[in-house]
């Protein structure tokens, strides 16, 4: 959806990791062809996803709405955390919601995902989330067995 992965990427551009690594200077607008070349990027690369076997979108599923307010208050007093550096998106507090009702992981490498991953495991909001690293650095350690 083109709505969506523009919102995505609109939210995303406001982090400071992000923007340095663009090039761009704090409190430098951004380039409206940057912006449209983010979104035409992002809409290829999960349209040749779509077509792995492994690799399933569910584009018909709406987060259970008490669910989503709980992992949105979860993350209310923590709107900026000094150690991730911008605010947990709301793409991100569906993906948390999807992982508690489908019963299913979360592999990620956001750390404004993983970051609270104990937390949101224990508090019961998510099933559970491994960071990307962690899952790299298992599978490396099992191969050189």
């Amino acid at each position: 959806d083109q709505t969506r992965t523009a919102g995505i990427v609109k939210e995303r551009l406001n982090d400071s990791d992000l923007r340095m690594k663009l090039g761009l200077r704090p409190g430098e607008r951004v380039s409206p062809m940057l912006e449209l070349t983010l979104n035409k990027n992002i809409r290829k690369k999960i349209n040749r996803l779509r077509y792995k076997p492994w690799f399933k979108v569910d584009y018909r599923y709406s987060p259970n709405s008490s669910l989503l307010s709980a992992i949105l208050n979860f993350f209310e007093p923590k709107k900026i955390n000094k150690k991730i550096g911008h605010k947990v998106s709301h793409a991100d507090c569906c993906l948390i919601a999807y992982s508690k009702e489908a019963t299913l992981p979360v592999i990620s490498n956001d750390s404004d995902v993983y970051y609270y991953r104990a937390d949101l495991e224990s508090n019961g909001l998510t099933h559970k989330i491994i960071p990307f690293l962690k899952c790299t650095e298992e599978n490396l350690k099992a191969d050189s067995i």
